[in-house]
């Protein structure tokens, strides 16, 4: 299995240059920062899997083991249903993947996830929806920093044409932000951009603040990458970013099923508006669709 690494001083432009090269096929196997960049690497096939397969909690050990962190769902002694595959009709993986209800705009909202998953665009994205969903609201961006860095420029210009407020207080100052109480008709949306690798106690702890998390990840990733990275507390909704790039796979939405998380959003395209939508079954009916014209192109050609 060939992996290519790609650079770029931003996310957007390591991920078009993943596509000019490896085609809309490809799957992310990682993404960091690295040196003021954003490093992706990437690959036309999966890794192989291992002879002996790993289970769920011998997953969250791993994770648990990289991070120096207890994984709070082993901690529970939680174990996920495992997933079944999904058929345009059928809807059995809606099931387990998708939320009960049609996740809601809070008042509160924060946005986690790896580096490269967009999450900053993710935000601009529900700003835009809650004005116009709620005409009346005036939604706040908060993008906390380290040091001194600048603001992204997308966020800049974006902010400025929906005429948003953005503040961008230090990290450890962002509790001094927050609302008491957040307020329906002026809804913060924190941008944690600044914190790739949240740990599920900050996660959890802004949830008892009253926050509801979003957490990010790019469509596209490799199976057991996409297992690893959807280990959060219970609560925490997940968004599938940059689906206009990747159509997600059925072993992908399959691994992140069995995280336990539910698949309330989905984010795709360039701009800022009409960009977010909520997930219900005739959107994974569709990619259930797409899955199935692959596995006979294959056929055929075989």
């Amino acid at each position: 299995m060939g992996v290519l690494t790609v650079r770029a001083p931003d996310s957007q432009q390591a991920m078009e240059e993943v596509l000019r090269r490896l085609g809309p096929d490809a799957y992310i196997l990682s993404t960091a920062q690295r040196d003021g960049q954003i490093e992706i690497r990437a690959a036309r096939e999966l890794p192989p899997v291992p002879a002996t397969p790993r289970t769920f909690g011998e997953l969250l050990e791993e994770r648990r083991a990289e991070t120096a962190r207890p994984a709070l769902v082993a901690e529970r002694g939680w174990m996920p249903p495992a997933p079944r595959p999904l058929s345009p009709g059928s809807g059995t993986l809606a099931d387990t993947l998708l939320p009960a209800t049609p996740p809601r705009l809070p008042a509160r909202l924060v946005i986690v996830g790896p580096p490269g998953a967009g999450k900053t665009l993710l935000a601009l994205r529900f700003a835009a929806l809650m004005i116009e969903e709620r005409p009346r609201a005036e939604p706040m961006i908060l993008a906390p920093r380290v040091g001194h860095e600048g603001p992204d420029a997308r966020l800049r210009h974006w902010a400025r044409l929906l005429d948003l407020p953005v503040e961008r207080p230090r990290l450890a100052d962002l509790d001094a932000f927050l609302a008491p109480e957040p307020d329906p008709l002026r809804p913060e949306i924190v941008d944690l951009s600044c914190l790739p690798d949240a740990s599920p106690e900050r996660i959890e702890a802004m949830m008892e603040a009253g926050a509801e998390v979003v957490l990010a990840l790019p469509a596209g990733l490799a199976p057991r990458l996409a297992l690893r990275l959807a280990a959060a507390p219970a609560g925490v909704t997940l968004c599938l970013t940059r689906t206009d790039l990747w159509t997600p796979e059925e072993a992908e939405l399959a691994a992140l099923a069995r995280s336990g998380l539910r698949l309330g959003w989905e984010s795709g395209g360039t701009g800022v508006v009409d960009a977010l939508r909520r997930m219900d079954r005739d959107r994974l009916a569709a990619w259930a669709a797409g899955w199935a014209r692959g596995s006979d192109e294959r056929e055929d050609r075989a």
